[in-house]
């Protein structure tokens, strides 16, 4: 059975503030809906800091205005407790607690908000788990702009093929239904030529590093905790909420691989120190950023 461990906030402004005590508890609940049932976890020196972490982005965050969208602090959710190498670094994903938060707005909604009273934009991490994977495997990028360009291939398709493979046990022999039936529901026939097995092949030539790929250490909850660290831990490399809040004080709030900030938060980036401090992965490869903005243009940073 998989566990989810999650630490807990709250799903009203007022019980909100008072989990801010340090008084809630770690918790793992039985399924990934978090909805089945909760398992107590000894109170250890590693909970107590992952605790310590999501009160304090909670604290910051509660103190300013989002309009348009609903802010009632953040659970991080953390997944495959029970396997038997767990240490906290499976999954670990920041989720905005409530069924009204905005992080279950549509993004031309969340680019309607304001924080502070201040436009927003929306910033994707470009290609997030792959690029972690290669810096995992100490390897290159292909030498192109966008990594999902594979000759011959929709870029959708080889995305949906990316993201398919970090999110199984193994190489894929045939389309899942759901993601298939998404794939034809956006004009994307599959049966044409664009077989699970076909279209392996020319991903792997196309990135060869696929060939390198192991399940059990490049799988989706080791490269989600390692995107989830980059986005919220407070020291260290100084990720993306760190060099936002620490050290310029700008609110930035979590879609999982992407934020929203005041739309003036964009003069930041492309100073040298974010450059330095946040788009850098331990093992030296640079994240790639592109900006998305309320009138539908975005920007590749």
């Amino acid at each position: 059975m998989t566990l989810t461990v999650i630490i807990s906030t709250t799903t009203s402004q007022s019980h909100f503030q008072r989990s801010l005590s340090g008084s809630e508890p770690l918790k793992a609940a039985l399924s990934h809906a978090w909805t089945e049932g909760v398992i107590q976890f000894e109170e250890t020196e590693q909970t107590r800091a992952l605790t310590e972490q999501v009160q304090n982005l909670n604290e910051y965050l509660i103190d300013h205005s989002l309009e348009g969208g609903n802010f009632n602090g953040y659970i991080r959710g953390f997944n495959e407790g029970n396997h038997p190498a767990f240490n906290w670094d499976r999954g670990g994903r920041l989720y905005a607690v409530g069924a009204d938060s905005y992080q279950l707005l549509k993004k031309a909604e969340r680019l309607q908000m304001k924080i502070d009273g201040k436009p927003v934009a929306e910033i994707d991490i470009n290609a997030s788990f792959l690029r972690i994977f290669h810096s995992l495997i100490d390897q290159p990028l292909p030498d192109r702009d966008d990594p999902y360009t594979v000759d011959g291939l929709p870029r959708d398709v080889v995305k949906a093929w990316v993201t398919a493979t970090f999110g199984h046990d193994k190489f894929h022999q045939s389309w899942p239904p759901g993601l298939n039936k998404r794939l034809r529901d956006d004009g994307i026939d599959t049966s044409k030529g664009m077989s699970m097995t076909k279209v392996q092949e020319k991903v792997v030539e196309a990135i060869p590093s696929f060939k390198l790929w192991n399940p059990e250490e490049h799988g989706w909850p080791r490269l989600m905790f390692l995107e989830s660290e980059q986005m919220i831990a407070l020291g260290g490399n100084q990720p993306i909420n760190g060099a936002f809040m620490r050290h310029h004080d700008i609110p930035a709030f979590s879609i999982h691989d992407s934020v929203v900030v005041p739309e003036e938060t964009l003069k930041l980036i492309k100073q040298p120190f974010f450059a330095r401090k946040v788009r850098r992965l331990p093992d030296g490869l640079e994240y790639r950023f592109t900006a998305h903005f309320s009138d539908n243009h975005s920007i590749t940073i």
